[in-house]
């Protein structure tokens, strides 16, 4: 008996340690979406950014959001074994780099020394372009070309706003953050999503990514994105069941 508790005892250690990696190159995944957006200076409004090696998260400039990033997996619980469960997962980004600092870093206070992440509500298309007008994939004043062939701006009027509009474009109450660690490159960051990915898993049509948005001015950091040459930097989502 007491083997046999033994083996049992292994068997769900064994089970817990479980965990699938999603990362664009890595097992034939192809399922990262990735863009920024960028409001500043404004003729960079209406550029899409999908084609680029990074995506940036910079911070919040007087009159509205300055840089934010918006990233996805798809087909998560296509890659998750039959009847597996869902106990932690983690977005993870590798930091290239950040702000030039000019001193900013020292007078934030420590609780916005962080890069927030929020759930993002509706449907958004990363594009192909490297700061280009032509390609159709989501800017700042727009989240891509819609069903009919006509441009969506964010928001809920047919109407250009100024970036992702809280609580209709994405969900206003912080899901998570990970501490910014100034003038630290060539790092990995990781946010607790386990609730999200669990609704992810649950709910596959409620999966419209997140947007990482700095809380200070001037204070933000530069991450690898799906499109990095170095397959090994690209973001990953990290789910143990």
């Amino acid at each position: 008996m007491k083997r046999i508790a033994l083996l049992f005892l292994s068997l769900a250690s064994f089970a817990s340690a479980a965990e699938l990696v999603l990362q664009n190159g890595r097992d034939g995944y192809q399922g990262t979406s990735d863009t920024t957006l960028i409001g500043h200076p404004p003729q960079n409004g209406e550029r899409n950014y999908g084609g680029m090696e990074w995506i940036k998260v910079g911070g919040v400039l007087q009159g509205g959001l300055r840089q934010v990033a918006l990233i996805r997996f798809d087909n998560i619980a296509e890659h998750l074994p039959k009847g597996a469960t869902v106990k932690a997962a983690y977005l993870e980004l590798y930091k290239t780099g950040e702000p030039k600092d000019s001193g900013q870093y020292a007078k934030v206070p420590p609780k916005d020394l962080v890069i927030s992440l929020y759930k993002f509500l509706r449907p958004w298309q990363s594009g192909k372009g490297k700061g280009s007008r032509e390609q159709l994939g989501a800017t700042y004043t727009s989240r891509g070309m819609g069903k009919d062939g006509m441009i969506e701006y964010w928001g809920e009027a047919n109407q250009i706003e100024q970036g992702p509009v809280r609580d209709v474009d994405f969900l206003g109450r912080e899901s998570a953050r990970s501490p910014l660690k100034p003038n630290e490159m060539h790092i990995w960051m990781r946010w607790d999503i386990t609730p999200l990915v669990k609704e992810w898993v649950k709910n596959p049509e409620s999966n419209h990514g997140v947007m990482l948005m700095a809380r200070s001015s001037y204070v933000g950091s530069y991450f690898a994105s799906s499109e990095a040459e170095d397959a090994e930097t690209r973001p990953r989502l990290i789910i143990e069941y």
